[in-house]
């Protein structure tokens, strides 16, 4: 029986509210024979779930290969990940994951509406956030940039209820 965004919506909100954690996967377009890099990134989703934000310092492995692409003129970089509901051992792993395509934020209602989001799905407190963006010049923290995640299709994956076909793709 195919999933309703509505379910994935409700799989979203009970992730977002006990494990906001995203599993990204990136690769540079710099590489030969691209090897894909996996982070881990706090989040926050868009209300609609076409967009997932999070912040990161440029140093970062995965914020230099989606900056790679827009070095060399493309503006979007691939990407996929997963989030999952936490769970124990004897239970099916159930969550979402998404493949889309990823570059900085730049514009600053864009960033604005990021932040909003990160505050209301994180444990960040608005002077972090900008602590961030901004770090004092004394301080050895890298700074850090919005980065958004452009969802083209999303996987409801259960283990649990639909043990012969895991998975239902949702186009966005």
């Amino acid at each position: 029986m195919p999933v309703s965004i509505e379910r994935v919506k409700d799989s979203m909100d009970l992730i977002t509210s006990t494990n906001p954690v995203l599993h990204l996967a990136t690769v540079s377009v710099f590489d030969r024979t691209p090897r894909p890099h996996s982070s881990s990134v706090w989040f926050a989703p868009s209300d609609d779930l076409t967009r997932l934000y999070w912040l990161s310092a440029t140093t970062r492995t995965h914020s230099q290969h989606i900056d790679s692409f827009s070095s060399v003129g493309r503006q979007l970089a691939p990407v996929s990940g997963s989030m999952n509901l936490l769970s124990d051992p004897s239970t099916a792993v159930v969550g979402l994951s998404f493949e889309g395509k990823a570059h900085k934020l730049i514009s600053p209602a864009d960033r604005e509406y990021a932040f909003g989001r990160l505050l209301v799905m994180s444990a960040f407190k608005p002077e972090e956030l900008e602590g961030y963006i901004t770090p004092p010049t004394d301080s050895e923290m890298p700074a850090h940039e919005v980065y958004v995640a452009e969802v083209s299709s999303w996987t409801h994956f259960n283990g649990l209820e639909s043990p012969e076909n895991r998975k239902t793709v949702i186009q966005v």
